[in-house]
């Protein structure tokens, strides 16, 4: 199964879960907000350098275009954390989700940082690159891992993700559902497994044809909450609208 991680697999299975029964789905809207105490990696420090400026994929006008990697920056109110800065970045989500539901307006996909000073200086890295600013990340990613030791210890261990999909009811009523999931006590990563967990499980159990799947194809929002059982992980829902900005995004020329 393809895209059994937080983005596509979960988040992916949020926005079908929500969309589902709505005749006419404006936008998806996710952002995932991780706790700061959690372990990051080089390669992951490398990842996130390689978008910050650049083009990456979104849903938008009913269609697939390009803006910038950790652009649009806007705050976040989110259940159980409080208010996260958060920005665009790069997932599968746009591709995956605005074709297979028509979306009218857009798909995104925002990710905000527990320590500002990491969030705003992406945030600025991003807006120097551009300009036209030319960076070696491969010098940057040492010195910035050190500097992460240091601001972790000033974080906390709770992270969380939102799911909110806008749109039309059967009778042409606006409405909007929203799934968030907070992680405490240091679980939140163990979250990018869950679906994973969810996937194999189905294929233990299940007859299942051979060949390549989506992980959001196989296993619903439903089977991946019950793998989080045991963990300091919990979910809820409501049509309560989230705090939505209509700014614009910094389109890639």
């Amino acid at each position: 199964a393809l895209g059994a991680r937080t983005t596509p697999g979960l988040g992916s299975a949020g926005g079908a879960e929500r969309a589902g029964n709505m005749q006419r789905v404006e936008s998806i809207d996710s952002a995932v907000a991780p706790g700061g105490q959690g372990e990051v990696g080089d390669a992951v420090i490398k990842a996130v350098l390689s978008y910050a400026g650049r083009p990456v994929p979104v849903w938008l006008d009913g269609k697939l275009q390009h803006a910038v990697g950790w652009s649009g920056g806007a705050s976040l109110n989110i259940e159980g954390l409080g208010k996260r800065r958060v920005a665009l970045v790069e997932t599968y989500d746009a591709e995956l989700l605005g074709p297979r539901y028509e979306v009218r307006d857009y798909v995104r996909f925002r990710a905000g940082l527990e320590a500002r000073i990491e969030q705003r200086g992406l945030e600025v890295f991003s807006w120097i690159r551009r300009l036209g600013v030319k960076f070696n990340t491969e010098q940057l990613v040492r010195p910035l891992s050190f500097v992460r030791q240091i601001v972790r210890r000033l974080t906390s261990d709770k992270g969380a993700m939102v799911v909110e999909v806008s749109g039309k009811d059967a009778t042409g009523l606006s409405m909007s559902k929203r799934w968030t999931l907070l992680a405490r006590k240091g679980d939140g990563p163990n979250v990018r497994i869950m679906a994973a967990a969810a996937v194999v499980k189905r294929l233990l159990h299940d007859e299942t044809n051979p060949g390549a799947y989506l992980a959001v194809d196989l296993v619903g929002l439903p089977a991946i909450e019950k793998q989080m059982l045991g963990y300091h992980i919990r979910c809820g829902q409501n049509h309560r609208s989230m705090y939505r900005q209509d700014q614009k995004l910094h389109k890639a020329a």
